[in-house]
């Protein structure tokens, strides 16, 4: 089956695959100049917890060779709720911190206290 694939800027030879027109209709290389056909798209080995972004390595100038495509993987970030519950969680931790913190230091003081009224009895 053939596929059209367009892609973005290009960087350094290499560039992302921003569309996949399956079976494509004839008048889509003018319409979407910045693309190529290919006969097969490969399958991405996704490792948990990440996502796979299709992207092409283009051959070098003058070369007869087809562009390769390859697989980036980006990190899935986590659900706002599920970060708001780690800031929560972080945020009472050190309130509890600061609040030991202070009380620790009042009764620093208290001994300081009863060690000064002691020596000058």
């Amino acid at each position: 089956m053939s596929v059209y694939l367009t892609y973005g800027q290009r960087n350094n030879e290499r560039a992302k695959i921003t569309n996949r027109y399956m079976n494509p209709f004839g008048g889509l290389k003018e319409m979407e100049p910045d693309g190529f056909h290919v006969e097969r798209v490969p399958e991405p080995e996704t490792p948990e917890g990440l996502d796979p972004v299709l992207m092409v390595k283009f051959p070098a100038e003058g070369s007869t060779a087809e562009p390769e495509l390859y697989y980036d993987y980006v990190a899935i970030p986590e659900p706002e709720e599920t970060q708001l519950a780690k800031l929560q969680q972080q945020l009472d931790t050190l309130t509890a911190k600061a609040s030991a913190l202070s009380s620790g230091q009042e009764i620093q003081e208290d001994v300081i206290t009863e060690i000064v009224m002691h020596v000058y009895k």
